[in-house]
């Protein structure tokens, strides 16, 4: 069925262009022949240019001079792909039509767009060289495209779009804090999407060391979730958990660790000079958690 529906809109685009007896050859060929948009060619896994048969009757010299490259593209910013033919394209003669293959899709004929897309705009020099536009491209805009010429048999290039998008930490999946009794284990969640996958890269905030569980003592460790075990009052702290793809910018987020105690009670400092018949101050201090309280005492003696 989509096989039947890309032949129709090819040859009822190309009646409206170039007229029917040019195209009616061009898609009788391409039925019988079965070069066509396949569905090897959308779900192609080595993901690489390729060239498909060249020649046509009276133009068997006609063929791609270059590989047409894949492209990698951050989120937002413009992809370009370019097809290189040998020798100039006559309109009355041959057809370079521009494919969506994932989705069996006609863009454009040489520079007349089929797409009510903003974002798709064609170009050509000297009409050897054709070049598709996509602005500002959106993750749904990955995939394979292809640059086909209407020879007998069919002619085809294709490459791959990547869209590179940046990491995001997921707020829902992410441990905002945690509370725990000493000697007691705690584990920390960090998930992050973007595209390639974001590796994830834990630290303190005040760059003390960290110790994971069954793993020796660094200043950074990498992986989703970070386990504490036996956590001690040197583990209360704030913890950075970092998302890095190469794609910038990489994000961060702040997750505080705080350990339940039982109070302590020292004074400072041990001993305390007076002269006869003045006064002295000692201090106390208590502390619990994350809070101390200072009792401060003063003791007059005199003699």
């Amino acid at each position: 069925m989509n096989q039947f529906r890309l032949q129709a809109a090819f040859l009822l685009i190309c009646v409206y262009f170039i007229g029917y007896v040019n195209c009616a050859k061009g898609t009788d060929h391409h039925r019988r022949k079965g070069s066509k948009v396949t569905t090897a060619a959308m779900h192609s896994s080595s993901k690489q240019s390729t060239t498909g048969t060249t020649g046509s009757a009276g133009r068997k010299d006609v063929e791609f001079t270059a590989p047409m490259e894949n492209v990698s593209v951050p989120l937002g910013k413009d992809g370009v792909f370019t097809c290189k033919i040998n020798q100039i394209v006559h309109a009355d003669h041959l057809q370079l039509v521009w494919l969506r293959l994932d989705s069996q899709t006609i863009l454009a004929f040489e520079n007349r767009l089929v797409q009510n897309n903003p974002r798709i705009s064609v170009s050509h020099e000297d009409r050897r060289d054709f070049s598709l536009h996509i602005k500002a491209v959106q993750p749904e805009d990955s995939g394979h495209y292809a640059c086909q010429i209407n020879t007998n048999p069919l002619s085809q290039m294709r490459a791959y779009l990547d869209v590179l998008v940046p990491p995001v930490i997921s707020a829902t999946e992410t441990t905002e804090h945690a509370t725990v009794r000493e000697a007691s284990n705690v584990t920390l969640k960090c998930a992050a999407s973007g595209h390639p996958a974001p590796a994830i890269t834990w630290s303190r905030e005040d760059n003390m060391y960290i110790t994971p569980r069954g793993e020796e003592k660094a200043l950074t460790y990498n992986g989703t979730e970070l386990s504490l075990e036996r956590v001690g009052r040197a583990d209360m702290a704030t913890y950075l958990c970092m998302a890095s793809n190469g794609v910038p910018p990489a994000v961060s987020q702040r997750i505080s660790v705080k350990v339940e105690f039982p109070p302590m009670i020292w004074v400072e400092p041990k001993h305390v000079s007076a002269w006869i018949g003045g006064s002295a101050t000692l201090k106390v201090h208590l502390a619990w958690n994350l809070y101390r309280t200072e009792v401060e005492a003063t003791l007059c003696m005199r003699f």
